[in-house]
């Protein structure tokens, strides 16, 4: 297979490298699980398999092999040699020589591309996942004209998802639960609910950064190093929160008003810049309950 176009960024993701933060790598890994996972189940690959992801579209690439892919993500045009178009949350079989086209979306702004089988790669530091703030993976950060070999190439049975779970549990409603730190009072939470946030353009995988009218009670600062995690949300001296995604830092010196929930962190990920969003309070039990019914959702 040949990269013909990259895109705005794409790499190699699996769900991450763990149990290393105590050297400062973090956990890396895919933005958008539930896409992710669906990649793999289509194809009945290892639930880890490596998976190209995929932001912002104009990807291109080239088959050399026949062999049975399948593409996840907002549901718009995936197209095959220019004509034949692809659902996402399917799989399709090709042959040598096609194309496939993935364009940019409306609906979000990442696509995973699995083929079934998997990628011949090797793991460092226990994943696939390409790591942005480091240069242990570059490797695994793709680029035009690059060829990629597969593992065990195989031909598998075409099949879909139903294509409403995007919408129902990935796609924007505009809206951002969080789970508050114990120290943040109502009036705080007030200030935070009522404002109107954009997502800026300068977003990455380390973390999603947020544009309103500054939170002036967070302008001085005088923070001790604490551990942060996926899902953080920081408020910087400027006022503008920062949600903290899968290449984000091991510790953080901000102040932090609490954490997005787990089932979040994909909507999160795909959340297009200026689409006006709001935050909203969510208890630890009603969080968990969520997660669960979306797990057992994905496990039918």
């Amino acid at each position: 297979m040949e990269i013909l176009k990259s895109g705005l960024f794409s790499s190699f993701q699996d769900v991450g490298r763990f149990g290393l933060k105590q050297y400062g790598v973090s956990n890396s890994g895919c933005q958008d699980r539930y896409s992710f996972t669906f990649a793999n189940l289509l194809l009945k690959n290892d639930i880890n398999e490596a998976c190209i992801e995929i932001v912002g579209g104009n990807f291109k690439c080239k088959f050399f092999e026949k062999v049975s892919i399948a593409v996840t993500g907002p549901s718009e045009q995936c197209l095959i040699n220019n004509e034949k178009r692809l659902e996402t949350y399917s799989s399709v079989n090709v042959d040598v020589g096609d194309v496939l086209e993935i364009k940019p979306s409306k609906m979000g702004r990442i696509h995973y591309l699995s083929v079934s089988g998997g990628f011949d790669l090797n793991k460092i530091l226990r994943s696939y996942s390409y790591h942005s703030p480091s240069s242990i993976s570059d490797e695994y950060k793709l680029k035009g004209n690059q060829k990629i070999s597969f593992k065990r190439p195989k031909i598998t049975t075409p099949m879909i998802f139903n294509q409403d779970f995007y919408k129902k549990y990935i796609e924007s409603k505009g809206v951002i639960k969080i789970i508050y730190n114990q120290n943040i009072n109502k009036h705080l939470k007030d200030q935070i609910e009522s404002r109107e946030y954009m997502v800026n353009i300068n977003s990455n995988r380390q973390a999603i950064k947020l544009e309103s009218d500054p939170l002036k009670e967070f302008f001085k600062q005088n923070e001790i190093s604490n551990g942060v995690t996926l899902g953080t949300v920081q408020i910087p001296p400027d006022g503008q929160p920062i949600i903290l995604m899968q290449d984000s830092q091991t510790v953080g010196g901000y102040k932090t008003i609490g954490v997005v929930p787990k089932y979040q962190i994909p909507s999160i990920a795909q959340m297009q810049p200026n689409i006006p969003i709001k935050f909203q309070g969510v208890s630890l039990s009603e969080a968990t309950r969520i997660n669960r019914n979306i797990n057992d959702e994905i496990n039918k």
